[in-house]
C-alpha cells in the first residue's frame, strides 16, 4: 500500500513538473516574440515613450520577481465594440464583433503580475450613405459601408490585484502589438438587399496600441472566474493610404483562470 502512495505522489508531482515546464515555455516564448516585435517596431517607428516606459516596467517586474511566483493558464470570451478616429471624410460608426483567446500570466510580488495574452479580434467602423465603389470604380448609388479588420492581438499587461476573500477587484495596463489576419470592406444598399465585398488591400499589416482595463476575480471551485472591462487604443496608422485612422474598442469579457 505504501508503494502504491508513493508510485502515485511520484506521479502526481511528474504532472506537475510537466504542467510547470509548460507554462514555462509558453509565458517565455510570448514574452521573447513580443519584445522581438516590439523593438522592430521602435526600429521602424518613432512612437510613443509612454509605451517603451511601460513594456521596460514590464520586464523589469519580472526580473525581480521571487521563487515564490505562480504560472496560469487563462481563457476568456468577449464582445468588443469598436471605431477608427482620425481625418475620416464622413462620420464613423462602431461595429460590435467577437473576441477570444488565451493567455498565460506569472504571479510577482505584492498584487502584481505579468500577464501575456493571444487574442482573436474583430474591429472595425461603419460609414453610410457613402458613393458605392466595385473594384476602384465608383458609382452613383448610395451604400452603407463597413470595414473589418481582422487581428491577432498580443497585449503584454501589467496586472495589479487585490488579494482578499470574495470578489477581488484589479487593473491592468500594458503595449499590445495586433497582427492582421484579414480585412475587408462591405457594401450594402440603406434600403437593404445584396451586399458587396471586397479584400482591402490599404490596411496595415500590423497595429501598435495601449491597453487599459479592470475587473474582478471570483473563486469558482478550484478555478477563478474573471469578468472585466478593456480599452484599446491604437497609435499607429491602421490604413496604407491617407487619411490617417487609428484603431480604438471597448470589451467586456468573461473567462476563467486556472
Amino acid at each position: 500500500m505504501d508503494g502504491d502512495r508513493v508510485a502515485s505522489t511520484a506521479r502526481s508531482a511528474h504532472g506537475s513538473c510537466s504542467s510547470l515546464r509548460i507554462f514555462l515555455a509558453v509565458g517565455t516564448g510570448s514574452l521573447l516574440f513580443t519584445a522581438i516585435q516590439y523593438l522592430q517596431f521602435m526600429r521602424n517607428a518613432n512612437h510613443n515613450r509612454t509605451m517603451r516606459l511601460v513594456f521596460l516596467t514590464a520586464l523589469l517586474a519580472l526580473g525581480t520577481s521571487d521563487s515564490s511566483g505562480q504560472w496560469k493558464t487563462h481563457i476568456k470570451v468577449g464582445v468588443v465594440g469598436s471605431t477608427l478616429r482620425g481625418d475620416a471624410k464622413s462620420d464613423l460608426s462602431p461595429v460590435t464583433r467577437f473576441s477570444a483567446g488565451v493567455g498565460v500570466s506569472y504571479e510577482l510580488r505584492g498584487g502584481f503580475s505579468l500577464q501575456s495574452e493571444f487574442l482573436y479580434s474583430v474591429k472595425g467602423a461603419r460609414q453610410k450613405n457613402l458613393p458605392l465603389e466595385i473594384g476602384g470604380v465608383s458609382s452613383p448609388v448610395l451604400a452603407d459601408v463597413t470595414s473589418e479588420r481582422t487581428y491577432l492581438e498580443v497585449p503584454l499587461l501589467l496586472v495589479y490585484r487585490i488579494d482578499r476573500a470574495g470578489i477581488r477587484p484589479r487593473v491592468f495596463a500594458g503595449p499590445t502589438f495586433a497582427f492582421k489576419l484579414d480585412a475587408v470592406v462591405k457594401w450594402k444598399s440603406p434600403e437593404g438587399g445584396v451586399e458587396f465585398q471586397e479584400t482591402d488591400d490599404e490596411v496595415e499589416s500590423t497595429d501598435f496600441g495601449l491597453t487599459v482595463g479592470g475587473g474582478f476575480d471570483i473563486d469558482f471551485g478550484s478555478e477563478i472566474m474573471e469578468f472585466g472591462v478593456r480599452t484599446v487604443l491604437g497609435f499607429s496608422n491602421v490604413r496604407t493610404a491617407t487619411p490617417e485612422l487609428y484603431n480604438t474598442s471597448i470589451a467586456v469579457y468573461a473567462g476563467i483562470t486556472f
